[in-house]
């Protein structure tokens, strides 16, 4: 190891020893189910075994440097100046950490090489990171979605770099003397209905069967990978969460329940299913919340204008007239708002006479676990059993009902993922939410669909030359458009994503990636294809008359249609985010310079721009879409496999450079998708690589069975041998593990089982803050109980204070007595009997003063 601190070679230590241990701890704090698998238990014995090995080669290097010390005291001093002092401190600095901490110290000091004025890391240092030196393993300590995210691009540039020394077998087989049999006659156009001038160049079926498979690909890619997650799932519940259970485990959340419930009946009802430990109900304190949060915002508000109207007061004397000016409308602001704040304040006061009402949602904890599963086993179940149920078993399935409505009952969400705000909204008001989310989505894309059209309208009556640029200008306005349209979707959909109003906060991130993924994909895909074809231009006339019209004289576009299909979505799929990160490095460059922000990270300024939480999924479909279109159409196979394998290499670096510079301070990929490699692409590859070489072998509508004397069905076998075998060595074998795992997982339950108590995570209202700033009457039972659990929290610390308090003061009088005793001794050897009995009366009479005044303090 080399560090590039000679002069402080122990800080750098500390400092990179506390990066990774924030790194670690935040890795830990994001995927602490996983850290606590059965699978690190074993990895546990083995570095038990590394920890002996390593201790008994410490003693030794001990032995040994007390040789080597020995000897060099008789060497002389010219051979020790020749040393290295650097290497000679990090030794020391190494030999000073424990074997265990050695290797997370070895890789954490890669991520911290260099110190330069570019970059800010978590010790406030500023240092930069090399890219290329950085492994895998490196950059797995930012989570298990970053090393898993760059094995999948491993696996993509492997298969297709080995296609890339097939190219010319494909070539061979898809072309005939430099053309295409389908091609070879001529297609005219007099007398076509639609549908056979749009398949001119379709003859035999070639671009449609190349679609299909394509998207079959695609469909059996998603089918796969979300059958291995749904494995992975299960098996995480068993392996690789905690050893103890979690607080969701005891409880269940109930709905439709009567709003006028009592705690005491909820009691009775779910106390045959076990004991019930607490029951949380849902309040409608939403409007106190918003208040409160508007209360806030005007008072933060009115103390930014205070300090802006300091800074100007102080340049009163230079600038006069607009100072006076910019002090003039700051007090007015201020005058402004502050009525306001009092209006906010007057609503709340108002509410306190008001009592809270249940929402008919409630959150009920069991002391035990089975008690929570049977509860759950008993409700959760299909519909047509639970009608059996109600025929054979009547009178235990009545129970079904509290009262007159059936309740529903499912797993609680974890303490911290719940929005308590949220739950006194109905679902018919949700559903409202989200269809009014869609029509503006909707609205937002047809109005850029448009502008698009009008842009391609105009595009095409211009002359198509090579020296005009009004064409070229257009087109790109029309890729800028795209981004833009793409670069608001985000926004307005992470701004949306709360006005829907979820009841977890999974649940709104959820669904804003649905939403922001479909909405790109049209956007980016669908619509352009649209556009650029004339089926837009066509269209009038094909409603009118059922002729093509203007499409007789855009022949190329049927001649070409797959190679099109190929290359627009794949450029604006690929091209797009490169102009984004022009973009936001050029934001970055304005900010610093113009708007003078020196301490701005790049992450807090990707932050801006693009979504951390979520940019896992967007760069696996970038991914998929990428292959997808590749393989879409075989005519341009080799063409596409060579820009499709230098897209993945490009996208590899960049986003491997964007990872260990951008991402390693934050939270990033964290618990959105943990995708493994893609065990049935080079299976369902390899099977269409097999059909297509029939279906490309067609000769006057003859199937022939491939050959295998021939050169070019040599090299499909080839293929075919080295895809079943990349399928077993990274396909087959986890999928067959997981298959294992998640069997012995449904029989076993790992888990330490216990009741539930004080130490879990508790289910807390939101309201606490609420009562601390504002006193309410005690009006509603749940109110009152709200209001005790905070007086007996404050009861608590202040008895907490108390006993310290009386500690310190008995510790305080212990001395004293201590010291009076002390001069007791010493001043009796000097005075008489007569003297000291008096002395001692006196003493006696200062304590009583002394005590009782203690005592009225602890009071």
């Amino acid at each position: 190891m080399s560090f590039s601190d000679s002069s402080s070679p122990e800080k750098e230590h500390t400092s990179s020893t506390d990066s990774s241990g924030t790194l670690s701890e935040s890795t830990n704090m994001r995927f602490g189910q996983e850290s606590n698998s059965k699978s690190n238990l074993i990895k546990k014995n083995s570095e038990l075994k590394k920890q002996k090995k390593e201790d008994k080669e410490m003693a030794s290097e001990k032995e040994t440097s007390d040789e080597s010390k020995s000897s060099s005291e008789s060497k002389p001093k010219s051979d020790q100046e020749e040393k290295n002092p650097i290497a000679e401190n990090n030794e020391s600095n190494l030999k000073m950490i424990q074997p265990a901490e050695r290797n997370e110290f070895i890789q954490k000091s890669k991520l911290y090489r260099k110190e330069r004025k570019y970059h800010l890391s978590k010790d406030d240092k500023i240092r930069s990171i090399k890219c290329c030196s950085t492994s895998i393993t490196d950059c797995s300590k930012f989570g298990i979605g970053v090393s898993v995210y760059f094995e999948t691009i491993q696996l993509f540039i492997i298969l297709f770099t080995f296609f890339l020394f097939f190219c010319v077998v494909v070539t061979y087989l898809n072309y005939n003397n430099g053309k295409r049999d389908c091609t070879d006659s001529e297609c005219k156009f007099e007398n076509k209905t639609v549908w056979t001038k749009s398949s001119i160049g379709n003859q035999n079926g070639i671009d449609t069967q190349s679609i299909l498979i394509g998207f079959c690909f695609l469909i059996v890619l998603i089918w796969y990978t979300l059958i291995e997650q749904r494995l992975k799932d299960k098996i995480s519940q068993y392996y690789f969460q905690r050893s103890t259970f979690e607080t969701r485990d005891y409880a269940v959340f109930v709905e439709n329940l009567p709003t006028d419930v009592e705690k005491r009946a909820l009691n009775e009802f779910f106390s045959h299913f076990g004991e019930v430990y607490e029951i949380q109900m849902s309040m409608n304190f939403g409007e106190l919340i918003k208040k409160k949060k508007r209360m806030l915002l005007l008072e933060n508000k009115i103390v930014q204008l205070r300090a802006q109207y300091r800074k100007w007061y102080l340049y009163l004397l230079r600038y006069l007239p607009f100072s006076i000016r910019k002090k003039i409308n700051y007090f007015n602001s201020i005058e402004e708002i502050s009525p306001l704040v009092k209006e906010v304040k007057e609503e709340m006061e108002e509410l306190k006479h008001n009592k809270l009402k249940s929402t008919g949602k409630c959150i009920i904890i069991f002391k035990e676990v089975t008690s929570a599963s049977k509860c759950l086993n008993y409700y959760n179940i299909y519909p047509f059993i639970r009608v059996l149920r109600t025929i054979l078993f009547f009178i235990k399935w009545k129970n079904i009902k509290f009262g007159n409505k059936k309740i529903k009952v499912k797993r609680a969400p974890h303490p911290d993922d719940i929005l308590w705000e949220n739950l006194e909204i109905s679902k018919l008001s949700r559903y409202f939410r989200i269809l009014i989310k869609t029509i503006l989505i909707i609205v937002f894309l047809f109005g850029g669909l448009i502008l698009i059209l009008l842009l391609e309208s105009q595009k095409a009556s211009l002359k198509s030359s090579n020296s005009d640029t009004s064409t070229f200008i257009i087109g790109i306005g029309i890729s800028f458009i795209i981004i833009i349209i793409n670069s608001f979707l985000r926004v307005t959909g992470q701004k949306l994503a709360s006005f829907t109003k979820t009841q977890t906060k999974s649940q709104q991130n959820a669904g804003f990636v649905v939403e922001l993924l479909t909405s790109l994909l049209l956007n980016s895909t669908i619509y352009i294809f649209f556009i650029y074809s004339p089926l837009g231009i066509c269209f009038g006339d094909f409603a009118l008359s059922k002729n093509i019209g203007d499409c007789k004289n855009q022949p190329s576009f049927f001649d070409n249609i797959g190679w099109i299909i190929v290359l627009i979505p794949f450029s604006n799929c690929f091209i797009a985010p490169t102009i984004e990160t022009i973009l936001t490095t050029c934001l970055g460059v304005y900010q610093k310079h113009r708007a003078k922000k020196n301490a701005l990270t790049q992450f807090s300024l990707y932050k801006g721009f693009d979504l951390p939480e979520f940019p896992l999924g967007l760069r696996y479909l970038r991914i998929f879409l990428i292959i997808f279109l590749c393989l879409s159409l075989f005519s341009a196979f080799p063409y596409v496999i060579l820009i499709c394998w230098l897209g993945l290499i490009y996208i590899y670096y960049l986003d491997r450079w964007s990872v260990v510079t951008i991402y390693r301070a934050s939270h990033f990929w964290d618990d959105t998708i943990s995708l493994k490699m893609m065990s049935a692409f080079p299976w369902f590859l390899g099977l269409m690589l097999f059909y297509n070489k029939f279906w490309w072998s067609t000769h006057n509508n003859d199937y022939s069975a491939p050959n295998f004397f021939n050169p070019s069905d040599i090299g499909y076998i080839l293929i075919i041998i080295w895809i079943v075998f990349i399928f077993w060595k990274f396909g087959l074998k986890q999928s067959l593990k997981l298959f294992s795992r998640s069997s012995k997982a449904r029989k076993k339950d790992n888990r330490i089982s216990q009741p539930f108590n004080d130490s879990f995570a508790q289910y807390t209202l939101p309201i606490h803050d609420i009562i601390s700033d504002l006193t309410f009457e005690k009006n509603g039972q749940e109110w009152e109980d709200l209001e005790n659990k905070f007086d007996t929290n404050t009861q608590n610390s202040e008895m907490s204070q108390w006993e310290e308090d009386k500690e310190q003061i008995q510790l305080k009088s212990e001395d004293w007595i201590n010291s009076n005793e002390e001069d007791e001794h010493k001043k009796k050897s000097d005075l008489s009997d007569s003297d000291w009995e008096e002395d001692k009366d006196q003493k006696k009479n200062n304590n009583s003063s002394t005590s009782s005044s203690d005592i009225e303090l602890i009071n």
